[in-house]
């Protein structure tokens, strides 16, 4: 056995030695994919080995959605800032969901009341959207249309006469007046050939035409039957506004220079004819024959309706004039003489009086 040639100085250098590079690595549990790239340990068998866990990139989004939101540009917009802070030395194994922000957009209720008068504008506060619009109770109407006087009209007593007079004979066309727009038959009185016929047109109670007004529109055909003081035959207004007359028996009418009111019979009912003076027009073309007698007219000579009173007045909530100026379809003839002018509708220069009507609501 050979001898150890050291100093004590070299055997306390060599412990020493082995004391500063001793490692004791039996608890270590680390493995290379534990440790980032770049880093090196020492194993349990003491190898050492590089690490080799790179770096990763964490990328925050933050998604805004919902029914009212779009992709479309509007002056509400909606921001979500999505960040991502680490906060201490470390690496990351996971990412967890951060907080949820909830914001919401701003509304509002807006309240009006409707107006007879203007536009109602409910303006929005800025940056805020309505969430419901109250609308008040319409209030009540207030008519400004107020106390529109209520006319009576009347026209002269029918008569039969003994002189000369016009026969409309069955086939006769009579087509002398032309309308723009409606032609009225108004129900008057029983009465005819017995007193002056009482023309109304609106009730004074409620404003509204009276009951039983019939309205030709072009194309409407009016039947009337045959009496002492009534055509028979058809009131027809054409499709291009003619309102003309084909009689299906004779009719005489005129006493030498006269005029007789249209009068026609339905159902029982008689029916004065009305226009607007101001939407009509009449020609000057006679028709029929000259007879010794038989006429009937209007005595006083005058056919055309007149103003009898003034029976109330009426504040008006809705209302529309129904006439211009009110008047009425009447023959004309002049047939004293022989070559005289035959029978033909006509109308004069009206009423002079403006007729408002109450519409529905």
């Amino acid at each position: 056995m050979s001898k150890l040639n050291h100093t004590t100085q070299e055997f306390d250098a060599a412990i020493r030695k082995v004391n500063k590079d001793y490692a004791d690595c039996s608890n270590v549990d680390a493995v290379a994919s534990d440790v980032i790239e770049g880093a090196k340990i020492m194993t349990q068998d003491k190898t050492l080995v590089s690490g080799t866990i790179g770096s990763v990139g964490a990328t925050p989004s933050v998604t805004v959605s919902g029914s009212v939101v779009s992709d479309t540009p509007s002056p509400y917009p909606i921001t979500g800032n999505a960040s991502l802070k680490v906060t201490e030395g470390g690496y990351i194994d996971s990412l967890t969901p951060g907080a949820t922000e909830t914001r919401y957009i701003k509304t509002e209720v807006k309240q009006g009341t409707p107006s007879y008068d203007e536009n109602v504008v409910l303006e929005v506060d800025e940056n805020k959207f309505l969430e419901k619009v109250i609308v008040e109770k319409t209030p009540d109407f207030v008519s400004k249309v107020k106390r529109v006087p209520i006319y009576d009209f009347y026209i002269n007593e029918m008569k039969t006469n003994g002189g000369y007079a016009g026969m409309l004979t069955a086939g006769t066309l009579e087509d002398n007046v032309s309308v723009s727009d409606v032609v009225y038959l108004l129900p008057v009185s029983s009465n005819v050939g017995r007193q002056k016929i009482l023309v109304r047109v609106v009730d004074p109670d409620d404003g509204r035409l009276v009951n039983g007004v019939i309205i030709m529109h072009k194309g409407d055909t009016f039947v009337s039957t045959a009496s002492t003081y009534t055509p028979g035959g058809e009131l027809r207004f054409t499709e291009n506004g003619r309102l003309q007359f084909y009689h299906t028996s004779s009719f005489t009418v005129g006493s030498s220079f006269s005029s007789c009111p249209m009068i026609l019979l339905n159902n029982g009912v008689y029916y004065v004819v009305l226009v607007d003076y101001s939407r009509a027009s009449h020609g000057y073309v006679g028709y029929g024959t000259r007879v010794s007698s038989g006429g009937i007219y209007a005595s006083p000579n005058n056919a055309q309706m007149n103003f009898n009173e003034t029976i109330g007045y009426h504040d008006y909530s809705k209302p529309k004039c129904m006439f211009g100026n009110l008047t009425n379809i009447y023959w004309y003839s002049d047939v004293e003489k022989s070559g005289g002018e035959f029978p033909r509708m006509t109308f004069n220069y009206g009423s002079g009086r403006s007729v408002l009507c109450e519409v529905e609501q």
